[in-house]
């Protein structure tokens, strides 16, 4: 069984009648209801680990190119 944190009862819950979803922007996600109160919970599920992985890559590469334009400033002041 999937679980989830649950809003009414402020912990995490198992979850019942779960059907998997797909979002507007493409994100997978399980919704059902809370076991003990039967309040509607909602579970966004994590990506894809190879879309992660392209991710990270981006990032560290805009990362080393403004510390380099930092080094230049911070020389042409002195």
């Amino acid at each position: 069984m999937t679980t989830g944190y649950c809003m009414k009862c402020k912990k995490k819950q198992e979850m019942v009648n779960t059907q998997n979803v797909v979002t507007k922007t493409g994100n997978s996600a399980v919704k059902g209801q809370c076991k003990k109160c039967q309040t509607n919970m909602y579970v966004i599920l994590p990506k894809d680990k190879s879309k992660m992985s392209k991710m990270t890559k981006s990032k560290k590469s805009k990362k080393t190119k403004s510390k380099s334009k930092k080094s230049k400033k911070t020389k042409s002041k002195k």
